[in-house]
């Protein structure tokens, strides 16, 4: 049993093992090959069955026929045993004279020469048959016709030929039809996905089952579309984001510009304004100037995560130890801000390839959200799990969370969590952004948990190096 679930498994193998093309065509003309002679064989076959039948219809045991005459008399015993139409049956007495016939050109009486019957015994002609009877002295001889047999086996050559090439061209036809449709079916179908493709439809896909080289051009023409297909769509997401950057920053910049510009003209129009009014005036001119500015340095920063520079300065390092570092910068603001906090680092090192000053930027990014959004009272909780390969970083607070309408797109540059852009919160709808960034030139992940529902939470993952990386 063992042994044919291994050979059962070895002919599976078989089936789905690529053949390429040239073996196809060889193993093609094998068949062929073999065809031809399954097809020689079968029509021979029959042919000669045709041969027993016609060409020697009359090749019976004399004795038999001898006996059958002595019985039923001669014209019943050669329609009995079916002697044709084209031979005849004598009976001859000791002097070669004729006392019966049957379908003989002699008439009963004839008498054969002695000489030329002696000859014609000796000579072993196929046309003749003797039974020597010595009970009664007498001879059976059986005849046939020769140019009858010529023209029955002329006949059975022209039927055999027949035969056989009708049968040959058959198959042939058959069989190229089978073969060609394993060559054709697949160009046919590559030329017409190759047309639809070229013509602007990149969302085709080349469809048909084959084991040799065109599953391999199939699968390239597929994937050239797929990655054609993936370029035009992201050009599009490109083009579309362009445009609500240029949308978004001319809003963001709009606001503090045109407040800086119009307390400027009232300073320099107005020249009896009280001082306090001046200060006044001022303060709001110096805080719109580092909004647009504070924009400015976040799309610059951006920007800068995009590109190579962005990904250099990194360093192997505990990333345990660090994300206490960045920690411990916030204790005083979330204590300002009577937030409480937990925090939950593993004393073991984890080590990262980090680049300690995105990092801060990026961990930093979310705690000044929480702080900012969350409002007094609530509670930051920072975990850091560490599994077999990667580092977990979970930031999670008990504020009042992100509307459903935002999660999808949180980390896209200008959105912000709040159902209006809002300045007084003073950010810019960048950090989320720049966070993804960051932790993306960390060959990790970040993720919101939907299903966390009592605030935000945020989960960081940065791989872990091994003995072997550095």
């Amino acid at each position: 049993m063992i042994k044919m679930i291994k050979l059962s498994k070895y002919g599976i193998g078989l089936l789905n093992r690529k053949i390429s093309i040239s073996t196809q065509f060889f193993l093609n003309y094998l068949i062929l090959f073999f065809l031809m002679i399954a097809v020689t064989v079968t029509t021979s076959f029959f042919g000669f069955s045709y041969v027993e039948k016609n060409i020697e219809p009359d090749n019976f045991d004399l004795s038999a026929l001898h006996s059958s005459i002595v019985e039923d008399g001669i014209d019943k015993a050669c329609q009995k045993y079916g002697v044709s139409d084209v031979s005849y049956v004598e009976i001859l007495d000791s002097n070669f004279r004729i006392t019966q016939q049957y379908n003989s050109p002699h008439s009963i009486g004839y008498r054969y020469p002695k000489e030329n019957m002696l000859d014609l015994m000796l000579s072993n002609t196929p046309r003749y048959k003797f039974l020597n009877v010595k009970e009664q002295q007498s001879l059976v001889l059986f005849a046939t016709s020769a140019s009858s047999s010529s023209a029955k086996a002329e006949n059975v050559m022209q039927v055999f030929l027949k035969t056989f090439t009708v049968s040959l061209i058959m198959v042939l036809l058959i069989y190229a039809k089978i073969t060609s449709s394993l060559i054709i079916s697949p160009i046919n179908k590559l030329l017409q996905g190759v047309k639809t493709i070229s013509a602007g439809d990149y969302s085709t896909r080349i469809k048909f089952s084959s084991k040799n080289e065109f599953e391999d051009l199939r699968d390239a023409v597929n994937q050239m579309a797929q990655k054609i297909e993936n370029e035009i769509n992201l050009r599009e997401e490109t083009e579309d984001n362009r445009k609500n950057l240029v949308l978004y920053i001319s809003h963001d910049l709009k606001t503090p510009l045109t407040n800086i510009l119009g307390y400027c003209e009232i300073l320099k129009n107005e020249k009896d304004l009280p001082p306090e009014t001046v200060d006044k005036y001022l303060d709001i001119i110096i805080a719109n100037a580092r909004r647009a500015n504070s924009l400015i340095q976040d799309l610059f920063e951006l920007s800068r995560l995009g590109t190579e520079s962005g990904t250099r300065d990194f360093q192997r390092l505990d990333i345990c130890e660090v994300t206490r570092e960045i920690i411990i910068n916030y204790i005083d603001e979330l204590e300002q801000n009577d937030m409480k906090y937990d925090f939950e680092i593993p004393d073991q090192p984890v080590e990262c390839l980090v680049n300690p000053k995105q990092l801060e930027r990026a961990i930093g990014n979310i705690i000044n959200n929480s702080i900012k959004y969350s409002g007094r009272g609530t509670e930051l909780f920072i975990k850091l799990k560490a599994t077999e390969d990667s580092a977990f970083i979970i930031v999670r607070d008990t504020g009042v969370g992100i509307s459903e309408d935002f999660k999808g797109d949180l980390f896209e540059p200008f959105v912000r969590g709040e159902s209006s852009r809002n300045p007084k919160t003073g950010g810019t709808g960048l950090g989320l952004a720049i966070t993804q960034k960051i932790i993306e030139n960390h060959k990790g992940r970040i993720i919101l948990d939907s299903s966390y529902r009592k605030g935000c939470k945020f989960i960081i993952m940065i791989p872990i190096l091994d003995g072997d990386n550095l």
